[in-house]
């Protein structure tokens, strides 16, 4: 599981101070899904909506559009909609903290790896679990009990 890593004088950051609580939470929320989805630090325009719902008790009318445009403008995201296929946004920076898609991959790959080694050395062979991942091996369904013999077959009145 990917975590967010975040400075810990993020809270005092000059370019968070000088935007809404609301637009800080819209922030947070989209450093947690670029984590969650392995994007890179993009977000698409369809997604910022759900990571701000508006709400009809919220005393602040600003919708979610409203606050990306103001993260836009104090240069922690980027609009992305005019170069991209998918209208969005990119998260400034996103890879320069943040590890790449590409990188958490390969780490869940060694650890799958490293967790069969590890499983094969306690028990001292493959387990069921980890033996189409590991050695893709093909099991065979088992063998019914009891066997009848051709003898007992013989036997049978017709």
């Amino acid at each position: 599981m990917p975590w967010v890593r975040i400075d810990d004088h993020f809270a005092e950051h000059p370019k968070l101070l000088s935007v809404p609580y609301r637009a800080r939470w819209l922030f947070l929320a989209g450093l947690c899904y670029a984590n969650r989805k392995l994007t890179n630090g993009f977000i698409a325009t369809a997604v910022v909506e759900r990571l701000l719902p508006h709400l009809s008790t919220d005393p602040l009318e600003e919708d979610a559009a409203a606050m990306a445009r103001l993260l836009c403008g104090v240069g922690l995201w980027r609009n992305n909609s005019k170069r991209a296929r998918i209208p969005g946004f990119l998260i400034h920076d996103y890879l320069k903290y943040q590890p790449s898609r590409a990188h958490v991959l390969r780490e869940r790959a060694q650890v799958v790896v490293r967790q069969g080694r590890y499983r094969m050395k306690r028990n001292g062979h493959v387990t069921p679990l980890l033996t189409p991942l590991v050695t893709r091996e093909v099991t065979r369904p088992p063998v019914p009990v009891p066997v009848p013999s051709s003898r007992e077959r013989s036997l049978e009145p017709d």
